[in-house]
């Protein structure tokens, strides 16, 4: 049902990548109500070069109890060295997530923090602290462009929504009141849900 209207068509893809997509859309439907929809010019796609939506392979409205928001598959093509073809083409996927905040937060990026990250703090201090959260703030590494938003808007219980995310791999990017998370591994059933449930919880924090 939802195969078909892939932009790429399912006779480009080969039978593993058929075989991801198939479990991935329908462990999603175990879990929401979906519904296959043209990609929407949704601002939140200002944050990528033109190679991203020229590299979608579909877009799926998924419908919660109480909310809604969208998961865009996109393409990821490359080489992989090998010994008998040095050039040896590939594809993955990878899934967004994009949904409407409650709140207005300005430009704000969100991401585990690493050594670097602490390194360069050191010399740059721009990423927002909470005092009452020394926890998140060692977890991750938060810049935004208008610091008030940011503190108002990231509640306590958006940081702890954003807590749960224990593996690395999660990028959130909020242009205003657009929420954009991107998953950078490859895409697998499982964490596509996980993906799907976080847009959800965070676009519900009033």
């Amino acid at each position: 049902m939802y195969m078909k209207n892939l932009k790429f068509g399912t006779n480009k893809f080969d039978n593993n990548e058929v075989k991801l997509f198939k479990e991935t859309i329908e462990a999603l439907g175990g879990k929401f109500k979906i519904q296959s929809v043209n990609t929407p010019n949704h601002k939140g796609f200002e944050i990528f070069d033109q190679s991203f939506v020229t590299n979608i392979a579909g877009t799926l409205l998924i419908n919660a109890p109480l909310n809604s928001h969208y998961l865009v598959f996109t393409r990821v093509c490359g080489k992989r060295m090998g010994w008998s073809n040095p050039a040896l083409s590939y594809n993955e996927y990878q899934v967004f997530a994009f949904a409407t905040l409650r709140r207005d937060f300005g430009r704000v990026l969100i991401r585990k923090r690493s050594i670097i990250d602490k390194i360069i703090n050191l010399f740059l201090p721009v990423e927002l602290h909470f005092n009452d959260d020394t926890i998140f703030n060692k977890k991750f590494y938060v810049v935004a462009s208008e610091k008030e938003k940011a503190f108002s808007s990231m509640t306590p219980d958006f940081r702890k929504v954003i807590m749960e995310l224990n593996k690395d791999g999660y990028v959130i990017n909020i242009i205003n009141q657009t929420l954009v998370v991107e998953y950078l591994q490859s895409m697998n059933p499982q964490q596509t849900i996980k993906l799907a449930e976080l847009a959800n919880r965070l676009s519900m924090i009033l």
